[in-house]
């Protein structure tokens, strides 16, 4: 979902294909705010395990190890284009890395700011554990966090809601809390029937808000909406409900295994996949998304057989 929001078709004109591009579009972006919920609700298995300070190892190499590839990546396209010293030298203003230190806007990759967030907010929520302040009253803040979060989206700033703060904060406290059964554990106890019409009502308040920022704005597109949240938790309780639906299928192995890897390379595999796309005509870039999903897959199962086979080096070199 996440390479359909980067690279579906979306177009800004009155045509079909464009509108019904838009919608989808807007409907796929539930599925950042799921990445957020879902590592929330794992956060207290990760307390229980003792696994926390590795799992934040973990998202360090991983986000600086991403950052670094993208620097490599531009930097030598820059290089070929012959404007690598304005390239590199923007890169490095002050209010760039105050952007990217504070407010997680990678400078190398647009998309990498996710890590930063997640990152961010488990040592966050580590903080708060550690000064027993995790309370109604930190949640109350949150709250009115997500709050700002929601007017800012609907400004000329609503990029900067793209952050640990507005966004990766309030939806994983909201997964933490499922995963606590604390205080929201109502919401666990909602039957099946009542999530079904309550994900479909909500689908159909996104499709038309989108439709109407589409009318006065020009530009309906958003990180969430109105209804975001909402839509998310009643899919992720159904999926809390039936944890063994899809548990053994290929769309689940893929998500377990490859899909930080996916998020990482689909950027830079776009880019190939464009080079090559013109060649075929305008159809194309109608199974665009798809193509780039099945690249990036190939990439990361690849990546992941190299690092199998360094673990398994290593181990060799130590017997």
């Amino acid at each position: 979902m996440v390479v359909c929001i980067h690279y579906g078709e979306v177009r800004y004109g009155d045509d079909t294909i464009s509108i019904v591009s838009q919608v989808c579009n807007g409907l796929e972006r539930v599925a950042v705010p799921m990445f957020f919920l879902i590592t929330g609700y794992y956060y207290p298995c990760l307390v229980e395990r003792g696994q926390v300070n590795r799992q934040l190892t973990k998202l360090v190499k991983m986000a600086l190890g991403a950052s670094c590839l993208y620097a490599l990546f531009y930097g030598f396209r820059a290089y070929f284009r012959g404007d690598i010293s304005m390239w590199w030298g923007g890169i490095w203003r002050m209010s760039r890395m105050f952007s990217w230190w504070v407010f997680n806007k990678d400078p190398f990759g647009f998309h990498l700011w996710y890590f930063y967030a997640v990152l961010y907010d488990i040592v966050l929520f580590k903080w708060l554990d550690r000064w027993r302040l995790w309370n109604k009253t930190v949640f109350l803040c949150i709250g009115f966090i997500f709050l700002c979060g929601l007017l800012l989206n609907y400004t000329d700033y609503y990029g900067w809601t793209r952050n640990f703060l507005f966004f990766g904060l309030p939806y994983m406290t909201v997964g933490r809390l499922l995963g606590e059964k604390k205080y929201v554990d109502g919401l666990l106890r909602l039957p099946d029937g009542l999530l079904v019409v309550f994900f479909i009502v909500c689908n159909l308040l996104i499709v038309t808000e989108i439709l109407v920022l589409r009318e006065w704005f020009g530009k309906p597109l958003r990180d969430f909406y109105l209804s975001t949240l909402p839509l998310s938790v009643s899919w992720f309780l159904l999926a809390v409900h039936h944890p063994d639906w899809g548990n053994r299928s290929l769309a689940a192995v893929i998500g377990w295994k490859y899909s930080a890897y996916i998020f990482i390379f689909h950027v830079c595999v776009a880019w190939g996949v464009d080079a090559v796309l013109p060649a075929f005509g305008g159809v194309m870039y109608i199974v665009r998304p798809l193509l780039v999903f099945v690249c990036s897959l190939a990439v990361s199962y690849v990546w992941g057989k190299m690092q199998e086979w360094r673990v398994r080096w290593k181990q060799d070199r130590s017997d």
